[in-house]
């Protein structure tokens, strides 16, 4: 059982932008709409990214946890996005904050029987 090792915390988009390495958040800031988010040339997963961003404004009240991992390297605390690309552009199109689950490895103690 893991414990002691994960925040939950609501943040607003643009605290999350500065707060995480692998993100590209420049780029759906101003979308208003999936489409915009995903243009033709840029849709790795082809029309479900745009279901899934549709999905994701349409159907949750809540933007459901984005998961970050925060890794301690050279004293320095860093941030990586381990999912929600989907649910952040639906965060940001509905302009609505995101809970954000960060979970810091050294600080998970595991209870074994």
């Amino acid at each position: 059982m893991l414990s002691n090792c994960s925040t939950p915390k609501l943040v607003d988009i643009n605290a999350l932008e500065t707060d995480m390495e692998n993100t590209r958040f420049q780029k759906y800031l101003n979308a208003k709409s999936a489409e915009e988010a995903y243009p033709p040339e840029d849709r790795p997963r082809g029309k479900e990214d745009i279901v899934s961003v549709n999905y994701h404004i349409k159907t949750q009240k809540a933007v459901s946890p984005i998961i970050v991992m925060q890794i301690e390297k050279n004293g320095k605390i860093r941030s990586i996005k381990l999912d929600g690309v989907h649910r952040i552009i639906a965060a940001i199109i509905r302009k609505s904050k995101v809970k954000v689950f960060y979970i810091n490895p050294r600080k998970c103690s595991r209870n074994v029987n």
